[in-house]
């Protein structure tokens, strides 16, 4: 596991999750379930989103450290993600559903130490686990709209 490579990824995660709050809406409320999608701002969306993409960096590089920290070379800084204004790789990523979720999984599977503790808490892993869920509905009506079985 690098921390390195997870923060890219969760960076480029929450920038399609930003870039779908600001066109259809379609996987941003898997992660902002409290807001109101008829009233909520794409900076309400924002602001949820940048906190969550927190939440689970942070318990990320805890579980990065508690399964590592015995080596040496183990860095034990836990650090924040930037708020930035632009959106990476964001429409790419929301091109590419099956990618974005292969990035959730793996982000998911670093997210336990090898003594098997969970570092996120449960209502950040609904929120993970929703929208892995949405966009594996997603994976496969795109697979049967491709196969012809969906018009």
């Amino acid at each position: 596991m690098s921390v390195l490579d997870k923060r890219q990824d969760i960076e480029q995660i929450t920038d399609a999750l930003l870039y779908d709050a600001m066109g259809s809406r379609q996987f941003v409320h898997a992660v902002c379930n409290d807001l109101n999608a008829f009233s909520a701002n794409v900076e309400d969306y924002k602001g949820i989103i940048y906190a969550w993409a927190n939440r689970l960096y942070i318990a990320n590089q805890i579980a990065y450290i508690l399964t590592y920290s015995h080596n040496d070379d183990c860095d034990m800084t836990i650090v924040q993600l930037n708020d930035t204004n632009h959106l990476n790789h964001g429409g790419y990523l929301m091109k590419d559903i099956a990618r974005w979720y292969r990035m959730l999984e793996s982000i998911k599977y670093n997210l336990f130490s090898n003594g098997g503790q969970v570092m996120l808490c449960r209502e950040d892993m609904e929120r993970l686990d929703t929208l892995m869920n949405v966009l594996s509905r997603e994976i496969v009506g795109m697979y049967q709209k491709e196969k012809g079985k969906v018009k």
